[in-house]
């Protein structure tokens, strides 16, 4: 697999069949290696390993129901009361993130309502406050540690309003 823009992960990887598979920390089991899974395990691991994200409070491949049609969340994680607060969206490497990447998203959110949204493909990473009773969306450079996950964000650079970054 390619290299991500994240820092450098050892992942524990097994052949079978002729397809690899990793290790999934948060689902306990191997799951086959695609483009999207490299990227999701990335994401995990630098959750964990850089700004502290506890392992039991991640929820991988989420269902949810929209317009009864099932769907799977990338990655919901939980706060320290166990409310969710941080939706991440996963794509390919080779999956520009678009408008429709942002929208998917946040039609997820409409069942989760958490504050904290973040879509990446492992080489662009975009990551918003989300002021649900302002309706409105503060773009920030990275999601925020575990222990600020309940905190607004300040003294951010990207541009507070709806406008969205990098030409999303």
């Amino acid at each position: 697999m390619e290299p991500l823009n994240f820092p450098v992960f050892q992942f524990t990887l097994r052949q079978q069949e002729g397809k690899t598979y990793v290790l999934d920390p948060a689902r306990r089991q191997y799951v086959r290696l695609t483009p999207e899974e490299w990227v999701r395990q990335h994401v995990i691991r630098y959750l964990m390993e850089f700004l502290n994200y506890p392992l039991s409070h991640m929820a991988v491949e989420k269902k949810l129901t929209i317009h009864q049609l099932t769907r799977r969340a990338d990655l919901l994680v939980y706060d320290q009361h166990l409310n969710p607060s941080l939706l991440i969206e996963c794509k390919a490497p080779d999956v520009p993130l678009t408008n429709s990447t942002f929208r998917q998203v946040s039609a997820y959110n409409i069942r989760f309502k958490v504050p904290w949204l973040m879509i990446t493909n492992g080489k662009q990473h975009f990551a918003a406050y989300i002021h649900h009773h302002e309706k409105r969306i503060v773009w920030v450079d990275q999601v925020p540690e575990y222990g600020n996950l309940n905190k607004q964000p300040v003294n951010n650079t990207k541009k507070q309003n709806t406008d969205k970054p990098g030409g999303l």
